[in-house]
């Protein structure tokens, strides 16, 4: 779990896939935040009010404060051809 001004952020599959959920720190007002079907949300991590996590191959963050989820580009470079 992690807290952010006064909810609880985790990871559930109650939707049959593991997304973004809240509730306040009273257990109420139990809400969603993101809803992927292809791939599980794994090893969230919520600093300044943003969870970084991974879906599949790709890292993404959800911001708490406006609920804007993007994904995060990443190129790698080599000199393989």
């Amino acid at each position: 779990p992690m807290v952010w001004k006064g909810r609880v952020y985790f990871v559930s599959d109650r939707d049959g896939t593991m997304n973004v959920w809240s509730m306040s720190s009273s257990g109420s007002d139990l809400r969603q935040h993101t809803r992927h079907v292809e791939f599980d949300v794994q090893s969230p991590s919520l600093r300044n009010g943003r969870i970084v996590y991974q879906l599949g191959a790709d890292v993404r963050v959800f911001d708490v404060t406006n609920g804007e989820d993007v994904l995060v580009p990443i190129q790698l470079t080599s000199d393989f051809s």
